[in-house]
């Protein structure tokens, strides 16, 4: 999922497999296809070749899921989160 998750960051489309952390990662900032379909990923990839707006959307969406899920800023937030409430149940 790193790489997806750098390629959004840096405004580019993506698309990936419906798998694993991809998913996770990718949501809904990009394009996912079933794991192992060829096709299905062609025919994403034409689809955002043919349409520059389209193209521009998943790459703004992408951005914008990294920018506000996937910073270090927001990892942080969440594991202070984790402790917190680790602390309080105790």
């Amino acid at each position: 999922g790193r790489v997806a998750a750098q390629a959004m960051a840096g405004a580019t489309a993506v698309i990936a497999s419906d798998s694993g952390s991809l998913r996770e990662v990718v949501r809904d900032g990009g394009i996912l296809v079933p794991e192992g379909d060829v096709d299905a990923v062609a025919n994403e990839l034409r689809k955002l070749l043919l349409c520059p707006a389209l193209l521009m959307d998943v790459a703004r969406r992408g951005y914008e899921r990294a920018k506000l899920s996937l910073s270090w800023e927001h990892v942080v937030d969440l594991v202070h989160e984790m402790y917190c409430h680790a602390v309080e149940s105790q």
